[in-house]
């Protein structure tokens, strides 16, 4: 990474590009490594066949605990322990995300929000040092990263934001995927609502009762109520507070007068009476 320091820029920013340029250094370091263990697996190398499948992290991991106890011996680690390739693949990988940490301090510190270095920190973190990758993965992660790199190298800042740390913070929780996706949702189920409030309820309930199957009784005649026993032509109390609405009604359900039908019965006693009402629509 090229950084030309410009004398406006304070010393902050000086530590950013510094600092920026150690991860850059570090970056390409461990893809020239990587690239001969790249080549030793396409030549079909069953060692290095091994060392791709399990990934780094693993061998790595292996290597240094041998390191420190040598133990029985093992034909695939007495060779890749020997490895300088693998070595330094495994150290500066190492190396590198404590100087992606630092990077990331001497952001925090900054009185600007310095996106394009943010983008490369955040690479470096989420597929070079974070991640377990094999040769081949790590090779386009450290592509990657090295694009970012040369952005960041050519970005200078305008002007000096006010912003405080706590916007950087807020800033960079916009950047997540997580954060964003649930902030869309929730603008998203928001918009659904209010559209749903100013939908008239004549509109939904014909959109209701087009998908509900329940049966409902929209003609016919049913049990209104009982007679007055005195007189089988008048009801014996006002039916209107017990009637309910059909689903398929457009207004409320009426009834008529009573009247003496087929429909109508007597109890034995001559004292009670029910009268089939026909429903009739607004």
């Amino acid at each position: 990474m090229n950084g030309n320091e410009d004398t406006d820029l304070d010393e902050g920013f000086t530590a950013v590009i510094e600092q920026a340029q150690r991860c850059d250094q570090l970056l390409q370091k461990i893809q020239t490594a990587n690239a001969h263990i790249l080549a030793r697996v396409a030549a079909g190398e069953a060692v290095w066949q091994r060392v791709a499948k399990e990934r780094y992290n693993n061998v790595c991991r292996e290597c240094a605990a041998r390191r420190d106890n040598v133990g029985v011996p093992d034909a695939f680690l007495d060779v890749v322990i020997a490895d300088t390739d693998l070595k330094t693949v495994c150290d500066s990988r190492w190396f590198l995300g404590e100087a992606v940490d630092v990077l990331r301090s001497r952001l925090d510190r900054l009185d600007m929000i310095a996106a394009p270095y943010d983008d490369f920190e955040r690479c470096i973190r989420r597929s070079v040092t974070g991640p377990d990758r094999s040769p081949a993965e790590l090779d386009e992660a450290i592509k990657e990263a090295l694009g970012l790199a040369n952005v960041a190298a050519n970005w200078k800042p305008t002007r000096k934001d006010d912003t405080t740390l706590v916007d950087r913070w807020t800033q960079h929780l916009k950047n997540n995927r997580v954060v964003a996706t649930i902030i869309m949702v929730a603008v998203v189920l928001g918009a659904i609502g209010s559209f749903y409030k100013e939908i008239p309820s004549s509109w939904i309930a014909e959109i209701v009762a087009l998908f509900d199957r329940t049966p409902h009784a929209t003609e016919g005649w049913a049990d209104a109520g009982t007679l007055d026993p005195s007189d089988h032509h008048r009801w014996s109390r006002d039916m209107s507070k017990s009637m309910s609405r059909a689903g398929g009604a457009r207004g409320p359900i009426q009834y008529g007068p009573a009247t003496s039908s087929s429909h109508a019965s007597t109890s034995p006693s001559g004292s009670l009476a029910m009268l089939n009402a026909e429903l009739r629509m607004c």
